[in-house]
Parts: C-alpha cells; structure tokens; sequence
C-alpha cells in the first residue's frame, strides 16, 4: 500500500480543510510527524483509525463525535466533520470516507 493523502476535516485541532500529501516514490518515502506537545501529532494518528476503523481514541477513551469535531468550527455552527485517505494498493487507487 502506498500512501497519498489524508485529507482532515474540522477533525480536532485541524479546522477546515487540511490535507497531508505523503510521498509517493517507493525509494524515498519516508514521513516524520515532529512538533511540540499538543500541536496535533497524535490527532493525525487519530485521523487513521477513524477513516480506517471508525474510531478514534483519546486516554484510552473512545470519542464520540463532538469530541473530535474541531471546537473553533463548531462555535461557528459548522458540525461537518470529514476524514478521508487515498491510497494505491496492488495498482488500484481507493479513496476511503
């Protein structure tokens, strides 16, 4: 399987659209999630488990949805909340919502 993109929508920290492009060469693919506490690492994880299992986790709790909807957009009276990845696999291109 070869990574994308993940594309975030108003998913915790990240409001509106905010999209990781992930490299595609198989030679040089590597990605590094680096940054300071609480600046959205492990909501990026959270990100995958919930386009790709349908949960997403925080302490050990599962969260709901108005958990992960991003607080600055829900004020705003927007409750769209979007995760999505592509990915190759086998030669075939799939999108997951």
């Amino acid at each position: 399987m070869i990574l994308e993109r993940l594309l975030m929508h108003n998913f915790m920290p990240y409001y509106g659209d905010v999209s990781v492009d992930f490299p595609t060469d198989i030679n040089a693919n590597m990605v590094i999630f680096h940054g300071e506490n609480t600046k959205g690492k492990t909501s990026i994880l959270n990100a995958f488990r919930w386009v790709l299992y349908g949960e997403a986790e925080s302490k050990g709790l599962v969260l709901n949805y108005e958990d992960m909807l991003n607080k600055r957009a829900a004020a705003e009276g927007d409750t769209k909340l979007l995760v999505e990845l592509s990915f190759i696999s086998d030669g075939a291109r799939y999108t997951v919502t």
